[in-house]
């Protein structure tokens, strides 16, 4: 159970820092700074992962696996208003002994410092590709004009919603921990974590034109595949019902 909450600490960390690599990768393509190839691109991705890999297995470590598990499963766990209550001594030590320890002081402050240093990159990156977009605005058409405005839009977005979904919401319950405040709000935070890929994607596909043109395509070529096979189906089951009429008649 630890392993899995790990391996979902990484996950979601990992969300936060791609965007910013996405921003900055795209700024690089666009302004030819460099000429992005593959070793670029598994060096980005191992650059991308490495602070939440030492996130997460620092955050494994704050658990004390000596504590059987069977514990947390064989207690009732009841919490009214701001009162929690606990039936097993062990089970309230093991809960404390978790959020005491130097392992989650540092994985607070290292999700703190990477928080705040993902910011500081996405603004400046934003900051370069506006100056580039306006120096040379005056040698763009309408039509490169109109992309760069849209995945400006996507840059603001896509950078913006990790710390809408992600960043706001642990700072809140890491408030929440410190002052020992008792609340469910790590439930409604996992599920917001889960939510920031999805909705990148989504904008991914939709802000940019000419990524709406190609989701189109696809769409009505996956319908037309769909209505000729049941077209087809249905013009079989006809004939087929027809030559058992011509039969029995």
């Amino acid at each position: 159970m630890v392993f899995i909450v790990a391996i979902w600490t990484f996950i979601a960390f990992s969300n936060l820092n791609f965007s910013t690599t996405t921003a900055i990768a795209r700024y690089l393509l666009i302004s030819n700074k460099v000429k992005m190839t593959f070793k670029h691109f598994v060096l980005a991705i191992l650059f991308t992962i490495s602070f939440p890999f030492l996130l997460s297995t620092n955050f494994y470590f704050a658990f004390d696996l000596t504590i059987p598990s069977s514990i947390l499963s064989s207690n009732r766990i009841e919490i009214i208003g701001n009162d929690s209550m606990f039936d097993d001594t062990n089970l309230v030590n093991a809960i404390v002994d978790c959020y005491s320890n130097i392992h989650t002081f540092l994985n607070l402050l290292g999700f703190e410092v990477n928080l705040v240093v993902s910011s500081i990159i996405t603004y400046i990156t934003y900051k370069k590709y506006s100056s580039f977009e306006k120096k040379y605005s005056s040698q763009l058409d309408d039509r490169t004009k109109r992309m760069n405005n849209q995945f400006k839009k996507l840059f603001v977005l896509q950078s913006t919603l990790p710390l809408v979904f992600i960043g706001i919401p642990v700072c809140m319950y890491i408030t929440f921990i410190l002052l020992e405040v008792h609340t469910n709000m790590g439930t409604y935070i996992i599920t917001l974590m889960g939510l920031n890929p999805s909705i990148n994607g989504i904008l991914f596909l939709t802000l940019v034109s000419k990524n709406r043109s190609i989701l189109f395509c696809h769409y009505q070529y996956v319908k037309n595949k769909l209505f000729c096979c049941c077209f087809k189906k249905s013009n079989v089951a006809v004939g087929q019902n027809k030559a058992v009429i011509s039969r029995i008649m």
